[in-house]
């Protein structure tokens, strides 16, 4: 049985109604799903490997099609989609302007305010002093910014991060996960963050998608925290800490069958 909010009011962007989601005739990924999103929320997806996390998001973002239930999304909803960072190849000479500049697209339309949100984009992401630089001759922290800024030239309604802080050191991660803080108070948009980093989805979001063997859940942060609902999901002892710069420490004990 999925717990989840179903919620069809006015700040709904979209709308999952006992979706069950796959590919070809194979059995769905995910089945079940009863979930709603609204402006200005922060969720995190969290899952082990191969449980469904990506098809969960592709399905809202409509590039799949729910092969039973319903999922309804606002026919004005913008996603601003961003990227695994290791699929930047570093071969393609692009600058980060030009890189930034491919997200103004939204179908085959120009916006008329193309360098007003070429400009702003860069400027909340801090690459105003190296928008004409190569791509390839940046750090990881600096790629994913340039991602980030693609994103936000569509102003989406809700930007969908895919391991936002994979292979970042401490430092990298925490400015990373503080721009999407500072983005989302500023645009008021939702964010969605697919992680299989615990403690920077607990730092990121207010509430919680943990997709486990084909079902969807949802719970407040501090709920799955105080009752200690990660460690039933996970399968294993998970211990949620205070760390360093207010962020979150978690602390989990292998050999229960799952993994964090």
């Amino acid at each position: 049985m999925n717990v989840g909010s179903t919620s069809t009011g006015t700040d709904a962007l979209a709308v999952l109604t006992r979706v069950s989601a796959g590919y070809g005739r194979n059995v769905p990924v995910v089945s079940g799903v009863d979930w709603a999103l609204r402006r200005g929320e922060a969720w995190g997806v969290i899952g082990a490997n191969g449980s469904g996390k990506t098809t969960l998001i592709r399905t809202l973002m409509g590039l799949l099609k729910p092969s039973e239930g319903e999922c309804r999304v606002h026919r004005n909803i913008r996603f601003g989609y961003v990227k695994q960072r290791d699929g930047l190849h570093d071969l393609f000479p692009f600058t980060v302007r030009e890189m930034v500049d491919m997200g103004r697209m939204r179908g085959r339309r120009l916006p008329s305010d193309r360098d007003d949100r070429m400009g702003q984009a860069l400027e909340t992401t801090g690459l105003v002093g190296i928008a004409d630089m190569p791509v390839r001759e940046l750090s990881g922290g600096q790629k994913q910014r340039v991602l980030i800024a693609r994103a936000l030239v569509s102003r989406p309604d809700v930007l969908v991060l895919d391991e936002p802080t994979n292979d970042m050191d401490v430092a990298g991660e925490q400015a990373i996960l503080g721009l999407i803080t500072r983005i989302r108070a500023e645009t008021g948009c939702a964010v969605l963050m697919v992680s299989h980093l615990l403690h920077a989805v607990l730092q990121i979001s207010e509430q919680l998608l943990i997709v486990h063997e084909g079902t969807v859940h949802t719970h407040a942060r501090d709920e799955a925290v105080h009752k200690d609902l990660l460690s039933s999901r996970y399968g294993i002892p998970v211990t949620i800490r205070p760390g360093s710069g207010g962020g979150l420490s978690v602390e989990a004990i292998p050999g229960g069958g799952g993994g964090v």
